[in-house]
């Protein structure tokens, strides 16, 4: 599915539909963004299941055996997998680490340890059922989706090895270095964080574990973005951003964790009274 490429997409995607007319098929999706893509791909679909794949992600040759072997054992909606990240700049690989996953689901969503777009195998009438992408999400897509089959109550099976590469460049979509879109991006993950919260709660099923694994991630993923110096000494979209969400969301914190940002946060005010 092209979706509004301005480079030769479309001609080495024709060259590949010429030379296997009986495999592969293409399509143009002009409304922008990855979910209208994969709706699109979705609609026109005609198997079981659906492998999606972004441009910038990879598949190992056996990844469709290895998770296909499950679904012929038990029945299931998703195959969760894990993956490994490559991180590039100036075309070299700067770091390799890997996604894993937790096979408790709730916690799983909660902490993105679900697996990924195209680390998962989903089963089209599953992912139909829930009416597929939110199109109007342009961040934390797919656990959106995944939140919303788990309300369904959708059965999800865990292929544990690694099968997909994920390559991260620094003009990479999950990589914006723009200040407004990261901002856009961490509150997008907070309120779907937060919204499954809310859910658990109404279901009486958030446990104390839940909770804070929630809080524990939006606290985690806001300081990603900003070092400790930067929150208590320099201004900034994001430092004031991270400092505003903090003293709006009340996070249950583990107290190992409030002990050692304890000590941390006091080093980082010592530093900087005498750096």
């Amino acid at each position: 599915v092209d979706n509004n490429s301005t480079d030769n997409t479309m001609r080495v995607i024709d060259e590949y539909k010429n030379k296997y007319p009986d495999l592969i098929r293409v399509f143009c999706e002009k409304r922008k963004g990855a979910p209208c893509a994969r709706n699109k791909g979705v609609a026109e679909s005609k198997g079981e299941w659906i492998q999606f794949l972004d441009s910038d992600d990879e598949i190992l040759p056996q990844k469709l055996k290895h998770q296909m072997d499950l679904v012929a054992t038990s029945r299931y909606d998703v195959i969760v997998s894990n993956s490994y990240i490559y991180r590039y700049s100036n075309d070299q690989r700067l770091s390799k680490t890997v996604r894993t996953s937790d096979e408790n689901v709730w916690k799983g969503l909660l902490i993105s340890k679900l697996g990924i777009t195209s680390a998962n195998l989903w089963r089209k009438e599953a992912v139909q059922l829930v009416s597929g992408w939110d199109e109007n999400k342009n961040s934390s897509q797919e656990y959106d989706l995944l939140f919303r089959m788990l309300q369904n109550n959708i059965s999800i099976g865990f292929c544990h090895e690694i099968l997909t590469i994920v390559h991260i460049n620094p003009n990479s979509i999950s990589n914006s270095r723009n200040d407004n879109r990261i901002v856009e991006i961490l509150q997008n993950s907070i309120n779907l964080r937060l919204s499954v919260k809310k859910y658990l709660q109404s279901k009486n099923k958030l446990t104390k574990e839940l909770n804070q694994a929630a809080d524990m991630h939006i606290y985690n993923s806001l300081i990603a973005y900003s070092s400790m110096i930067t929150i208590f000494f320099k201004k900034g979209i994001i430092p004031d951003y991270v400092r505003k969400t903090l003293r709006e969301n009340s996070l249950s914190l583990p107290p190992s964790f409030l002990i050692k940002l304890f000590i941390k946060r006091t080093f980082t005010r010592i530093k900087g009274l005498f750096g």
